[in-house]
This record gives structure tokens, sequence and C-alpha cells, in this order.
């Protein structure tokens, strides 16, 4: 007799309070969007507590804006090519050809998911514009042997740590390593006001190119703000544990253990898998000073979600590390790696992932894809083995602060069943 499984809690939460959904409202009720010295603030604040110069960060409307507004800056006449993983979604690599850049993928490593830096400096010539790593999932890409490379043939080094705000590595913050920095505030990440994105750079003249270009844009589109706003409700909604334990879970699990197409109750954003070369008219926004306000009160709670986050993934390392079958992200407890996520890799990922689902664990493989092998970037295509396998391969398991360490055990408990190595 098959008996359902205890229902487990989401594989992901947003990081979002009723405070927020308050601000929002309360602010489109009484006028005051756009009004206040906020963004100015927030600027200064976060240059703060990264460490840099408070007239080195600049607000953006979304992350891949500030990947536009960076290339753009930084490449020079002659110099187009972008080194930069693949391993990531469509519209970083749009922002590139959009801003003038030409891609050259180059190969991860499989334990971080991040650009190999060995690779990627042997491929550096006088081609290269730019060389643009990410630190994935809150893993830093190592820059021991990249930087200095890109220092001796002043080739600009550009970080997208979009996933990574918080990540330390020697006392440094990812994203102020380089000639540029990116991050997201996304409805997805740790720090967020539903969209959202910096450019931290410490050279005055790119961010006063990129502050020029921001300027003659309008403020926040309200309605696709609201629109957002609306699938954050519902989304919190959904993953409510109450509701998520006794309806969400078991929709989800039906539709993906029969292959449905509607199963994907996911955190995907909202990607373009359609080659672009012109800056999209709808991204030419500014943030908000509302979406300040809200930033600015989540500030607080970064080293301790981190720390939360790096408990977790510990607990995966140290429960999982013996399985031959799998690939484990690096083990650090410095902060080094935020692990937004904790992702683990098999040649089983579909029949672990239906295990998995079988006895009431709730994973899923990301939105990432191999770009270096995308249809619509046919033309810069590039062999990558290390890409493809991992898109093939990952699962990700939840790190997030309010997932419970009971939850982390029963994870590692059934993975290890799969691969009966339950002793």
């Amino acid at each position: 007799m098959n008996l359902l499984p205890t229902p487990p809690e989401p594989r992901f939460r947003l990081y979002t309070s009723l405070r927020d959904y308050l601000t929002i409202f309360g602010n489109l009720l009484f006028g005051r969007v756009t009004q206040g010295d906020d963004l100015k603030d927030l600027e200064q604040s976060i240059a703060h507590m990264i460490g840099v110069d408070d007239k080195t960060t600049l607000l953006t409307p979304q992350a891949r804006v500030a990947v536009y507004l960076a290339v753009k800056s930084l490449i020079q006449s002659g110099r187009r090519n972008v080194i930069l993983s693949p391993y990531t979604i469509p519209d970083v690599i749009n922002m590139v050809l959009c801003a003038g850049g030409i891609p050259c993928f180059v190969d991860i490593d499989r334990t971080t998911c991040n650009i190999n830096p060995k690779t990627a400096s042997d491929l550096i010539d006088h081609t290269t514009g730019a060389v643009m790593v990410t630190h994935l999932f809150g893993l830093a890409t190592d820059l021991d042997l990249l930087k200095p490379r890109c220092i001796e043939l002043n080739v600009p080094l550009i970080e997208d740590a979009s996933h990574a705000f918080g990540t330390i590595v020697n006392g440094w913050h990812v994203g102020t390593m380089g000639d540029a920095g990116i991050f997201s505030f996304g409805m997805y990440n740790p720090l967020n006001c539903l969209y959202g994105g910096m450019l931290v750079t410490p050279h005055a003249q790119v961010l006063a190119h990129a502050a020029t270009l921001l300027e003659f844009f309008p403020w926040m589109d309200m309605p696709s703000y609201l629109q957002r706003t609306f699938q954050a409700l519902v989304f919190d909604l959904i993953t409510h544990p109450w509701i998520f334990k006794s309806i969400t879970f078991w929709i989800r699990r039906y539709g993906l253990l029969h292959h449905a197409p509607w199963s994907g109750i996911s955190s995907q954003d909202d990607c373009d898998s359609t080659l672009q070369t012109t800056f999209p008219e709808h991204l030419a926004r500014r943030m908000t000073p509302m979406q300040a306000r809200i930033l600015m009160r989540q500030l607080d709670s970064v080293a301790a979600n981190t720390r939360a986050r790096i408990d977790r993934a510990k607990l995966y390392h140290h429960g999982l590390q013996d399985l031959p079958d799998l690939i484990l992200p690096p083990l650090r407890l410095d902060s080094s790696h935020g692990y937004t996520q904790f992702p683990i890799q098999s040649p089983q990922r579909n029949a672990l992932m239906h295990h998995l689902l079988r006895e009431g664990r709730d994973v899923a493989p990301p939105h990432l894809t191999n770009c270096a092998q995308h249809p619509c970037f046919i033309q810069y295509a590039r062999d990558c083995p290390n890409a493809q396998a991992t898109a093939n391969q990952i699962l990700l398991l939840p790190t997030y602060p309010r997932y419970s360490i009971q939850e982390v055990q029963r994870n590692i408990q059934s993975i290890r069943r799969f691969f009966k190595a339950d002793g």
C-alpha cells in the first residue's frame, strides 16, 4: 500500500514581508512613490556596507540594465569581445549584445557553476573588451588568477554579483573587486524590492556615463510594478506553509511526476529567449524612492541571512560529501560563498528529482541554460561541455533562512536513500 508522504516546506520563499506590501500600497495611496531623497540615501548606505566610496554606486531599474551600462561604458572600439560564462539567463547575453559587445563563451567549473578562471585568462587577447564573471548561487568566482591577468592586459573586469550580495572574499565584497559590479534586487533575491539593481564602479567617468544614460529614463512604470507586486503576493500565498502543504505541493508534485506542462510552479524570472541587439524600451526606467525605502529596511538582515544559508549548506555538504555520484559545491564557512541555493549535480538528475518528489521533498532544477548552445545565439556558439553537463544534471536544494533544519535533514536522508547510502 502506497501511503502519501508527509508534505514538505516549499523549496523557495520570497524574502518579502507584510511591511513591504504595506509600504507599496501606502506610498501609492498617499502619492509618495517618487518623493524623497531615498535613492541617494540607499546608494550611500550600500556603499558604506560593502566598503566603497559613496560616489561609486548607482541604482538601476534591474540588474540586466546594470550589465548593459557596465559593458557599454567599459568596452572600447576594436575590442568588443566580452568573455563570460555561458551558464546564465539569455537576458545577460542580450544586454552584452545591446551594449555593443560580442559574447565570447568560456566553459565553467562544475563545482561552483562559475566561469573557469584559467580558461578565461588564457582566452584574453587584443580583441577582448571585458571579462565578466558571475558569482552564481552566491558562490564566489576565484579571481586570484584572472584579476592580475586583466590588470596586466588592461582589460576591464566586470562582476555579476546578482546572486551574491553579502558574499565576502578576503575582506572584499564581491562586486567591488573589479572595474564594475552588478547587484540584483529583483523579486527572487535575498535583498529585493521586486524590481531593482545596482552598478558599482570605482571609475568616475564610467559612473557619470551610466548616470547620464539613466537620467533620461522615466520612473518605474507603476502598472508593471503593481503587476509584479500581485505576482509576489500570489507567490507568497501559494508558498505559505499551510497552503503549500495542503494544496500547492500536491498539484506541483502530480504535475512533475506526470510531466504536465503546467507543473512549473517555480521561481523563474521574466527572461527573454530571443536574440536582441537593441536596448528594450520597457527596461528604460528608473528605480523609485519607494523601492529604496523597502530595501533600506532589509540591509540589517543581510549578514544574518547569509549565515543562516551557510549553516544549511554545511549540513548538506557533510551529509552528502561521501556520495561519489554527486558533484557538490565547495564548503566555505567564511562568507566567501553565500549559498543562495545549494546546487548538486548528478547524471541521474531526473530520476533523483522524481524520487525526492515521491518521498515528499520539494526540489527543482534552475531556469538557467547553456547559452553557448542556445538557438538564438548560434552565431556565437562554442563547445562548453561542463556548462552543458551542468544544465542537464543540476538540482537546487533549499537554503533560505526560514527553511527548517529538519527539512534539510530530510532532504539529505532522501537523497541518501536514492543512492542506497542511508547508513
